[in-house]
């Protein structure tokens, strides 16, 4: 099985404020040719069923196919 080099980050409160910090760390996934799919905790808390549909677009829409 091919592995897709993503990242799933769950944003809650604890990323409040820390817009610079989070902004670095995307550019150094990017330099490491990985991407990234960001979700809120609330959704994924109040609508898994969504958040799955939409991990399964951006993985069709980054990798061109879906397991």
């Amino acid at each position: 099985m091919p592995s897709l080099s993503l990242i799933i980050e769950i944003d809650g409160a604890s990323h409040n404020y820390k817009e610079e910090y989070d902004h670095k760390r995307e550019d150094l996934f990017k330099t490491l040719n990985l991407n990234l799919f960001k979700v809120s905790d609330n959704a994924v808390k109040t609508n898994l069923s969504w958040v799955l549909n939409c991990l399964k677009d951006f993985i069709i829409s980054e990798y061109g196919y879906f397991f």
